[in-house]
């Protein structure tokens, strides 16, 4: 990477160590199933980078339940209201 000067090389890598730090957390949260923890790592990196570029959190929260409970209830099985 090409960096102008000091502050905007740091800048950029430590913008760009959030998103894999920000998935590990993500991940962790959700670590009570291997399956869980997978489709999580995957969605955690694309969400991540999502609040990165629009920085709104309203649509991260709406899109967690809706693709969480249509995870829950056609890849694992089971329904999300009845756990």
């Amino acid at each position: 990477a090409v960096c102008c000067n000091k502050n905007s090389c740091w800048y950029l890598w430590g913008s760009l160590l959030t998103i894999p730090s920000s998935t590990i957390a993500f991940l962790m949260l959700h670590s009570s199933d291997g399956w869980l923890m997978a489709f999580h790592g995957v969605m955690g990196m694309v969400w991540v980078v999502e609040y990165w570029i629009h920085q709104n959190v309203l649509p991260l929260g709406l899109y967690h339940g809706l693709l969480g409970t249509m995870f829950y209830f056609w890849f694992m099985g089971r329904d999300p209201l009845n756990i």
